[in-house]
């Protein structure tokens, strides 16, 4: 024999209550870490056949660069800061000035400055660096006369 209590009324049901849609998309997926994966296993080795750097087109963009009565280490600057390089700038030059207005890529415009001036431009990418050379070394005087004084 089963005894139990229960009640004579009868409960109504539960009401269901939905919220609104807080975004219009569904949810992205989920990252689900039961994946098949192969196995790692040795592949044949490519033939790595990479063009030189010089058969290679440099892909650099083009500016208008545009110079008024300034000396050559303020070009040197300001085309450096194009690029986000540093610069050099050989201490002769500093009285050199430079009017120049141009549309090119770095090395078009280190050609049209050297073209202009006598003045050797070195662009290292490596080190992003612009060095500023006079084209012709200046021998230096005192060590002449020290050689000639002995």
């Amino acid at each position: 024999m089963l005894s139990g209590c229960s009640s004579t009324l009868e409960l109504s049901p539960a009401k269901r209550a939905y919220q609104v849609a807080e975004q219009q998309l569904p949810q992205e997926p989920t990252y689900n870490r039961l994946r098949w994966v192969h196995l790692p296993t040795s592949q044949p080795a490519r033939s790595l056949h990479r063009a030189s750097d010089e058969v290679r087109p440099k892909l650099l963009p083009v500016v208008h660069f545009s110079i008024k009565e300034k000396s050559l280490c303020e070009a040197a600057t300001i085309l450096a800061g194009l690029y986000r390089f540093s610069s050099y700038c050989s201490s002769q030059l500093r009285e050199e000035m430079i009017t120049l207005e141009a549309l090119g890529n770095i090395y078009e415009l280190a050609e049209n400055i050297a073209a202009d001036h006598d003045v050797k431009i070195v662009i290292d990418r490596e080190n992003r660096e612009i060095r500023f050379f006079p084209s012709m070394v200046q021998n230096v005087r005192f060590l002449e006369e020290v050689t000639n004084g002995n």
